[in-house]
């Protein structure tokens, strides 16, 4: 980041990427150099997906957690 910059709420920024700009958006992946959004509206990386898998698990293992 190169200056003053307000970011959104859960922006994920690349490795190596260059912040030059505001971005106010909300659930974006910014990356590069400088720094463009690549994708909106992302999902957590905690989702369901992986919490339904983990329960999946739990049954499979007979676990009463």
């Amino acid at each position: 980041m190169t200056s003053n910059l307000t970011l959104g709420n859960n922006v994920q920024i690349g490795a190596n990427s260059l912040v030059n700009n505001t971005f106010n958006q909300n659930d974006i992946l910014i990356a590069g150099s400088p720094a463009l959004v690549r994708k909106q509206e992302l999902s957590p990386w905690w989702g369901t997906q992986r919490i339904y898998k983990i329960e999946q698990l739990k049954k499979s293992m007979n676990l009463d957690i």
